[in-house]
């Protein structure tokens, strides 16, 4: 119980690494892994996707509230350019809406991804079904390719 647990939980924050453990160390069988990695995945998006919004409408009532009754004299408001958000920025040009989805599994963690779904595509009729999709298909995947080197290691 306490490795399905495990596998759960981790599953919901980093997706790529909960593979080798659910099937090489836990020794999961192919469909056990896939269903507990995406039960965790989809709890996991769904979960940063209200916590998201919920950051979101925080840090604009905040703005509001505060920063905007500071001057007496309205300033034009300071575009930060740091090294962070400038990366961020071409990241989501470069790739859009479908390289973070395709991407989130595999390099960015699951709560980042679903921010940056969450806090850019908003628009998007299908975001967190797409995510949902991807988390699946990669899912698949990893399923398949570390239960092959499991069977073909220590048997």
């Amino acid at each position: 119980m306490i490795k399905y647990l495990l596998v759960l939980l981790l599953s919901s924050v980093k997706f790529a690494l909960t593979f080798p453990l659910a099937v090489l160390e836990y020794h999961f069988s192919f469909w056990e892994a896939v269903v507990i990695c995406n039960v965790g995945a989809i709890a996991g998006i769904i979960f940063f996707s209200q916590l998201s919004k919920y950051m979101v409408d925080f840090y604009r009532f905040m703005k509001r509230r505060y920063l905007s009754n500071i001057s007496l004299i309205n300033f034009p408001e300071r575009k930060y350019n740091t090294k962070k958000k400038r990366k961020l920025i071409k990241f989501k040009k470069s790739y859009g809406f479908w390289g973070i989805v395709l991407f989130t599994p595999l390099f960015i963690s699951t709560p980042i991804g679903t921010f940056l779904i969450v806090r850019y595509f908003k628009t998007q009729r299908y975001a967190l079904l797409a995510l949902f999709a991807s988390h699946v298909a990669w899912s698949i995947a990893y399923a398949s390719i570390f239960s092959f080197a499991d069977q073909s290691l220590f048997s």
